[in-house]
């Protein structure tokens, strides 16, 4: 797969976490999924839609500009970041469906 694509994907993937995750924080009292960030968005709703809605959009494209350099490292890094999120959107939507048919 095209890394181009990879990032793409990663992108729209990131944007749909986002919209889940906010949709789950302000319907349903949920709470952030990632460690890394439920902290974030505890402190600042602000400062986290722009870290996870602006900042790790930006750091996709760095890995992008930085394939030259480490090529495989960044593939690497792109699939990964792939998996995660749709990992962490897999996991909204089976949580959701559950509130839905449960």
């Amino acid at each position: 797969m095209p890394l181009r694509l990879l990032m793409a994907l990663a992108i729209l993937l990131n944007t749909l976490d986002l919209i889940a995750t906010s949709f789950g924080i302000l319907s349903f009292g949920n709470a952030e999924g990632n460690p890394l960030l439920a902290a974030l968005m505890e402190r600042s709703w602000l400062v986290f839609m722009l870290v996870k809605g602006v900042g790790v959009p930006l750091l996709l494209a760095f890995l992008v500009t930085l394939r030259r350099h480490s090529p495989r490292l960044v593939t690497m890094g792109m699939g990964l970041v792939v998996v995660a999120l749709t990992v962490a959107l897999g996991m909204w939507g089976v949580w959701y469906w559950g509130l839905v048919i449960g």
